[in-house]
């Protein structure tokens, strides 16, 4: 009797509430072409994206240069498997995918 108290009282304590999901699980940097700043969307497969304030259709996915500490406009995944040069920026450093996120509010 004792056992099986004991295992329903564990057994409610991990039933509890889900984690809350990650607000940016769904978001992404893209590199607006007529500001030339970046932003944080919704992930979508149709590029340009449509920026949400004008309508158009301005926003490219975005890489980051670490040594610049900028976000540029991210050549596409076919143009970077043909020319590994093309994942440099206009300086000429490496860009990566991950870099700190501009002012993002969920």
């Amino acid at each position: 009797m004792k056992r099986l108290l004991l295992l329903l009282l564990l057994g409610a304590g991990c039933g509890g509430a889900a984690p809350p999901s990650d607000p940016r699980s769904s978001k992404m940097v893209f590199y607006d072409l007529d500001t030339k700043q970046p932003i944080v969307e919704n992930v979508t497969t149709t590029t340009p994206a449509i920026h949400p304030a004008t309508g158009r259709a301005t926003l490219v996915p975005a890489s980051y240069c670490p040594v610049c500490k900028a976000w540029q406009p991210s050549p596409s995944i076919e143009l970077r498997q043909r020319n590994p040069k093309a994942a440099l920026c206009p300086k000429g450093h490496s860009m990566t995918l991950d870099g700190p996120w501009p002012e993002f509010q969920p």
